[in-house]
């Protein structure tokens, strides 16, 4: 799965993400450090929700980077 970049700095994918895409996802905020545990941000990150859409982001203030995605609460809500 390649990300395609956008003018506006939006990423587009070039096809529909599937579950196994989601999984992985999950997988890489595991490895990468943002993520320490399933409900907990790692070093540098701090996790937040969003009541409307039901959705955990995490945010690093010294990078300036936010990342959406889905976890086990947010999977149960929808």
């Amino acid at each position: 799965l390649i990300p395609k970049p956008q003018y506006n700095g939006i990423i587009s994918y070039k096809r529909r993400l599937t579950e196994q895409d989601e999984m992985q996802a999950w997988i890489d905020l595991r490895t990468n450090g943002m993520l320490k545990g399933p409900m907990s941000a790692g070093q540098d990150w701090k996790r937040n929700w969003d009541r409307d859409s039901q959705t955990p982001w995490l945010y690093n203030s010294q990078t300036d980077v936010f990342i959406t995605y889905e976890d086990p609460k947010s999977l149960k809500a929808k």
